[in-house]
């Protein structure tokens, strides 16, 4: 009911450093390891905006850039040369530091943790953003030298892993919580378009991948596939859309099947222009794997290719997208969703974000995974995301949604059959036809069950009628100590309509009844509650959402007096047409049902509630039909 699956997008406001932890990040002075590069300027960028009085280190060989982003970021800021290949000079450098930022890379084919050791033995605090499996299964290793030294340390605190690790973590506790069923199915779909503006150093990284084959879990079996293979057409959502995604070696995979208990793991990667992608495929099929694997063959090909990626980056923009959907037992599917203008904005503040957590006392001495409670408290999972979601540029970010509700083109049941099974048809077959269209409704974005029973609450109404036979559903308040009213809302879903040939999301009519103590008659309001972008909210709306979130609100379409004997008989008053009257009145209407719980978390209750319902039925429908034709 009342639950996160429900809850409008989380606010984007940045949490100010100090105060979220055991101690406070301010004037901590922090070493940025691979400060001069894309990523790692990104990050001091962002950690200056998050918490002004930090001392900032950049750390790195070029000289003339640190001095360059030095300018930039201000008095507290200063450009130290380190080479991180020399054990004396890093350690040297982090006497005088409470934490380093690992951002370096590649990671890919590192020998060593040379980073991790030093800031061991030196004791002090550490995050890297590597994207590596081998590197960060090395780096978990010192997990006991670095809980005897007193150090806690984070590795793949990047964006994707690591603001990803921390969804599917929300995901999952929240499932576990809610006694939503035992999580079953966890995939991780990531989106960039070119190089997402982060330089040479992800193209290393892309084609280092495309030499290591797939490690994925089904039925908590390990399987290992080929690279960029097993490609998915994923939805994104608005300003992102759907993109085509295939399978990569990533260490979120392994780090929460072991930690999240999860038994099916995948993780999908695609790119934009769609050629990228063909590229990659071509890459990973014929140029040999012993090139691939090899690190300095591999910038080789990075100086090839980069003037052309770059050239093409200021076509394909650098958006970049993260979806995370979670399956569970009962039927019962969320996704979390991140999507941005730029990556390399938004990588700066998801690596600044973990900074901070570590700094404030957030993670337990020892070198953790971002989704293991001991590196970031559960109950600083909030604050790391919303840090990571607030620079500016975007486009949504919401958490623990149905994934209907988050995509492009919301599903709409019951269309699917005729455009998935007029090619089956055309080779005879109905039941191959309902057969095909139960499996892929059953593994399609919406639940399987109505959820939600008689009995639930939802700000203060209790659901006190859904028939799995019947369209409708009836909500119930009883007068309390402040309204000394009854209020009533049935409700049911539009009649579909088209624009063109493609199917507009389904709204919900909803009936509001109040009925005062002492009073025969009663007030009734015809609303439609429906799903919105914020710029399609109206001007008095009450919601809350981010930039380019999706929420729902509702309007009052007719308002009347009706007969106490039955709550939806003959009008005894009907007043002019509700669009007509002042609106400063229909203001106060509509004020007058959201302070007795008409609110967004009713609407989005009654949008999620009613769709899966009628998913419900369209399924036992194919159903029955599957057994008349069987027989």
């Amino acid at each position: 009911m009342a639950r996160a699956a429900l809850h409008i997008s989380m606010a984007i406001s940045p949490t100010k450093c100090g105060g979220n932890g055991d101690k406070s990040a301010e004037n901590s002075r922090v070493l940025i390891l691979g400060g001069t590069g894309r990523v790692g300027g990104s990050t001091a960028t962002a950690l200056s905006k998050l918490c002004p009085s930090l001392q900032l280190l950049i750390a790195g060989r070029n000289r003339e850039k640190g001095a360059a982003l030095v300018s930039k970021l201000g008095k507290n800021a200063e450009f130290v040369e380190v080479n991180i290949e020399s054990t004396n000079m890093l350690e040297k450098t982090l006497e005088d530091v409470d934490l380093v930022v690992h951002a370096a890379g590649p990671f890919q084919k590192a020998e060593n943790c040379s980073v991790l050791e030093a800031a061991i033995s030196t004791k002090t605090a550490y995050v890297d953003i590597c994207d590596d499996t081998d590197y960060s299964q090395k780096a978990k290793s010192f997990h006991s030298e670095a809980v005897a030294a007193g150090v806690p340390a984070i590795t793949t605190g990047g964006i994707y892993p690591g603001v990803s690790n921390v969804m599917a973590a929300e995901l999952v506790h929240s499932a576990k919580s809610e006694n939503a069923g035992e999580p079953e199915r966890l995939r991780f779909f990531y989106y960039t378009a070119g190089s997402g503006g982060a330089g040479p150093t992800i193209l290393a990284t892309s084609f280092l991948l495309l030499g290591e084959d797939v490690i994925a879990y089904n039925k908590g079996e390990m399987i290992k596939v080929k690279p960029y293979s097993g490609v998915l057409n994923i939805d994104f959502g608005k300003g992102i859309g759907k993109r085509d995604v295939y399978l990569l070696n990533l260490p979120e995979v392994r780090s929460t099947y072991e930690i999240l208990g999860v038994p099916n793991v995948s993780a999908r990667f695609g790119t934009a222009p769609f050629f990228w992608n063909w590229g990659m495929q071509a890459i990973a099929n014929f140029v040999p794997m012993e090139i691939l694997r090899d690190r300095s063959k591999v910038q080789q090909l990075v100086q090839i290719f980069n003037p052309l990626v770059r050239a093409i980056d200021g076509i394909a923009g650098e958006r970049v997208a993260i979806r995370v959907d979670l399956e569970c037992s009962n039927g019962r599917s969320t996704v979390g969703l991140f999507t941005h203008k730029k990556l390399s904005v938004s990588v700066g503040y998801s690596i600044a974000a973990f900074a901070l957590a570590v700094l404030e006392g957030s993670t337990q001495h020892g070198v953790w995974f971002p989704e293991e409670p001991e590196g970031i408290a559960i109950d600083a999972r909030k604050v790391l995301l919303e840090r990571a979601v607030a620079a500016e540029g975007t486009i949504n970010f919401v958490m623990n949604k149905p994934p209907w509700l988050v995509e492009t083109d919301p599903k709409e049941i019951g269309l699917g059959i005729y455009r998935r099974g007029t090619a089956l048809l055309r080779d005879g077959g109905l039941l191959q036809v309902l057969r095909s269209e139960i499996n892929h409704e059953l593994s399609s974005s919406c639940e399987s069950s109505c959820g939600d029973g008689v009995g639930s609450e939802v700000e203060g109404f209790m659901l006190e009628w859904t028939e799995v036979r019947t369209q409708d559903v009836v909500l119930r308040r009883q007068p309390d100590h402040i309204f000394c009213e009854e209020i009533a809302v049935s409700a049911l879903l539009a009649p579909l309509q088209f624009q063109d040939k493609d199917p507009l999301p389904r709204d919900v009519l909803m009936k509001v009844c109040i009925k005062k103590a002492g009073y025969d008659s009663v007030l009734r309001f015809d609303c439609r509650a429906f799903c919105c972008d914020k710029d399609q909210l109206l001007p008095w709306t009450t919601m809350e959402t981010n930039d380019g979130g999706i929420g729902s609100d509702f309007t009052i379409r007719k308002a009347y007096c009706s007969s106490s004997v039955d709550y939806l008989g003959k009008c005894k008053s009907v007043g002019p047409i509700f669009s007509s009257l002042d609106p400063q009145l229909q203001k106060a209407l509509k004020d007058y049902l959201v302070v007795r719980g008409i609110t967004p978390k009713l609407t989005n209750f009654l949008l999620e509630h009613l769709h899966r319902k009628e998913h419900s039925q369209y399924v036992n429908w194919l159903r029955t039909m599957e057994g008349i034709v069987a027989k």
